[in-house]
């Protein structure tokens, strides 16, 4: 964040975005290894993979015999894509009084005024031949309907986009781990 006050700008999500699609690029099989019993890790290591959410027995060690230290935890916590960290707990985003305020009256304005419904059209035909696509292999699975390929679709992207499944708790924002990501 650049701006003034810590305000993110324009130039701020441009630069964040190239950063992440030269990441995207990068290999990530480069930095997990296979499964292997007989990986080991320094302390440190470990405290700093626990404390990021990184699973360190799926990285590859740079010092000896394989070990994994703190700096290939690090390496990894910035090279990494998220899928690749461990499930880990819910994050707490503490909040300013002005924004505590400015929700305190968005919930009064929500309780006092009367609810307006705005609809709009969307082009589904992807979707019906994606359903289509299932009626058609004839399995003994069954049918997802509309609603179920919808919801599993807004579940994809709720891991990649964990602000929009954030909660608001009395003095943070919670913002879900993985596992805790639940529609319904």
């Amino acid at each position: 964040a650049t701006g003034p006050r810590g305000r993110i700008l324009q130039e701020d999500v441009h630069q964040a975005k190239s950063i992440h699609s030269e990441n995207a690029q990068e290999p990530v099989i480069s930095y997990v290894s296979k499964m292997s019993s007989k990986q080991v890790a320094s302390p440190r290591a470990r405290r700093l993979a626990s404390s990021l959410g990184i699973d360190w027995k799926r990285l590859i060690g740079s010092g000896a015999g394989g070990r994994i230290r703190e700096c290939d935890v690090k390496a990894a916590s910035t090279n990494l894509p998220s899928a690749i960290t461990s499930a880990g707990k819910a994050q707490r985003i503490p909040i300013s009084k002005k924004r505590r305020l400015i929700a305190q009256r968005l919930v009064a304005s929500r309780q006092l005024t009367v609810p307006v419904t705005l609809t709009t059209k969307a082009d589904a035909t992807n979707l019906v031949n994606l359903r289509n696509q299932f009626k058609s292999t004839n399995g003994t699975h069954p049918i997802p309907s509309f609603q179920d390929i919808i919801t599993k679709l807004v579940a994809e992207v709720l891991k990649e986009h964990m602000f929009l499944a954030g909660r608001w708790d009395e003095d943070a924002i919670v913002l879900p781990a993985h596992h805790e990501l639940h529609i319904g």
